[in-house]
């Protein structure tokens, strides 16, 4: 995917990196055929977790 150069300077938030993180690490442990039922399950067990 191309993305335009800018000089925009965009902002993370605060734990997204640590988020990103750790979904990355199980995608690759865990080797999923389906990434984006995967991404689901793994963030709406997040949200679980969470509460």
């Amino acid at each position: 995917m191309a993305v335009p150069f800018s000089n925009t300077k965009l902002r993370v938030p605060k734990g997204f990196q640590n988020i990103l993180e750790a979904f990355a690490r199980e995608v690759l442990r865990s080797q999923p055929e389906n990434i984006h039922e995967f991404a689901a399950a793994y963030f709406e067990n997040m949200m679980k977790v969470r509460t």
